[in-house]
């Protein structure tokens, strides 16, 4: 998942794929949003659309990776007392 926001006008731009183990099936989305005030708002809500994508599709094992610093230090931080397994994070969906 990924964001791209314009500081002049707050437009925000959203993707997220779903590359499962099947080389056959990959699922895509993207999503326009108008008005975004930062870049790390942008990028929270890409991954909130891929949250709310994935579990639509029922999946229940999902990776997110992200080239945001800031939002993973943030999600850490705000689940470091979630239990984790070799240093990742394992949420309920």
């Amino acid at each position: 998942m990924d964001a791209a926001w314009s500081k002049e006008t707050g437009a925000t731009g959203l993707g997220w794929i779903f590359d499962p183990s099947h080389p056959d099936i990959t699922i895509c989305q993207s999503k326009s949003i108008i008005s975004v005030s930062s870049s790390l708002m942008a990028e929270a809500l890409a991954i909130l659309g891929a949250i709310f994508s994935a579990k639509q599709r029922l999946l229940s094992k999902v990776w997110f990776r992200s080239d945001s610093q800031r939002l993973i230090q943030a999600i850490n931080l705000k689940f470091s007392n979630r239990k984790h397994d070799g240093g990742r994070i394992l949420w309920r969906m």
